[in-house]
């Protein structure tokens, strides 16, 4: 049963996750210093790094996959498909 919900937690999460749009450009608060990663919005294997207001696309390899809370590469645990 534990398995069960934490199953289905985790298929709301990434369901959530999935729906939200991916700026088009760096945010502002992206300044000189800063590095600031986001999911892309297809692929759960890539990922954008925003640096000196550069977008740049970025893979997760080894079938890793993009990891929205820790915003790094990270185990595929839920067998998502990838690109």
């Amino acid at each position: 049963m534990h398995k069960l919900i934490h199953l289905a937690f985790v298929v709301l999460f990434y369901s959530a996750q999935a729906q939200t749009p991916v700026e088009d450009e760096c945010p502002e608060y992206a300044q000189d210093s800063d590095v600031v990663y986001f999911p892309h919005e297809d692929c759960p294997n890539l990922f954008y790094m925003c640096n000196h207001q550069d977008k740049i696309l970025m893979t997760c390899y080894h079938n890793l996959v993009f990891d929205v809370n820790t915003r790094t590469c990270n185990w595929n645990r839920n067998h998502l498909k990838l690109c």
